[in-house]
This record gives structure tokens, sequence and C-alpha cells, in this order.
């Protein structure tokens, strides 16, 4: 990083600050991302999402970790689950 220019370290700075908001961003200002995106993928046919894919798509990604939480403490059964590590170890 040294050796990289100022201009392009604050132009990729830029970009990645507004790619970190672009699903929060109007359309107008979503669709200069997507094509860039779209370049970058080489999937040029891919339409841009809509506002509610988006949605779901950072619903899933930010609460990944504590649906699964929810689901271990309400639905895993732990006794069971000993059993199955005992009875592998006892395999081996």
């Amino acid at each position: 990083m040294r050796t990289t220019n100022k201009r392009v370290l604050a132009n990729y700075l830029q970009w990645r600050t507004v790619q970190g908001y672009s699903p929060f961003l109007p359309p107008t200002m979503r669709e200069p991302f997507y094509k860039f995106k779209a370049n970058q993928t080489g999937m040029f046919n891919s339409p841009i999402p809509e506002r509610w894919e988006d949605c779901v798509f950072l619903s899933l990604a930010m609460m990944d970790m504590p649906v699964g939480k929810l689901y271990v403490e309400n639905y895993f059964d732990k006794e069971r689950a000993m059993q199955k590590v005992i009875t592998i170890l006892n395999i081996s």
C-alpha cells in the first residue's frame, strides 16, 4: 500500500463505502453499482434485484447465527447429541 497512489486508495475506499450502502440507496443510485457488479462477474443479463430481494438477502446474511442459536436452544436435543458423540468416540 505504500507504493499505491493515494487517489487510487481514496477511490477504492469511497467505492467500498458506496458498495456497503448500495442496498439502501434509491434505484437511480443503485443502478451503477449493479452494472459494475455485472461487469465484474460477467453476468450481464441478471436483473437488478428488487428492494425486497436485497432486504431478504441482508436479513439472511445478518440473522444466520442468531436464528441458528434460537433453533438449537429450542429444538436441539442435547442429550441425544451427546449419545452420538459417545458412540463416535467408542468407534475409534
